[in-house]
């Protein structure tokens, strides 16, 4: 009795594995070929509703920021790249700047910085070459530069000055919201 209970099973169990993919919707590949479907990197929303909807998972900060200062409107303008730091960045910007956090930033320092890390056209890392691109920020009082580094897998860069040896390395590049593009950042682009 016991044997054939284990046998049993045993046989229901390599039946469930079996159909287990099938279940939870991994169905068996029909032949080799393999079908490509590009990623979308288009967004049905605009800059500042994506920041939002990230605002619980690395963007809190920067929905705070942009919020505080009355941004919305800067985030929903048409035809802009933005430069979006995740908190990460500005955690790593309050040690290099002294603040102990946003609450410790002054609304003109804030702006600063957020209008430094918008620029007035949309910029694809498709467009950038190797050589250092000069951007236009919103803030005039700084300078960025753009571009590709083929010695690191040809990620995308930006930097205040036109060192092609320097930079901060963009880790989500060509975000595609309804109103430019977006490029995360991880560490802080400029002085």
């Amino acid at each position: 009795m016991k044997n054939r209970l284990l046998n049993s099973l045993l046989v229901l169990i390599v039946t469930c594995s079996f159909s287990s993919c099938s279940l939870f919707g991994y169905d068996l590949q029909e032949d080799y070929d393999y079908e490509y479907t590009p990623g979308n990197a288009y967004l049905d929303q605009t800059a500042y509703e994506f920041i939002q909807s990230r605002k619980e998972i690395d963007m809190g900060i920067l929905c705070q920021a942009v919020d505080r200062v009355g941004f919305k409107d800067e985030y929903e303008a048409s035809d802009r790249t933005y430069i979006v730091m995740n908190d990460v960045a500005f955690v790593a910007y309050f040690q290099t700047k002294k603040y102990a956090g946003l609450d410790n930033m002054s609304d003109k320092d804030i702006k600063d910085l957020l209008n430094s890390l918008m620029l007035e056209e949309p910029i694809s890392s498709l467009e950038l070459t190797i050589n250092p691109v000069a951007m236009k920020p919103i803030n005039r009082d700084k300078k960025m530069y753009m571009w590709i580094n083929t010695v690191t897998g040809y990620n995308m860069r930006i930097h205040y000055a036109a060192v092609a040896t320097a930079g901060t390395p963009v880790v989500t590049s060509n975000i595609r919201p309804t109103n430019g593009v977006i490029h995360v950042v991880d560490k802080f682009p400029l002085n």
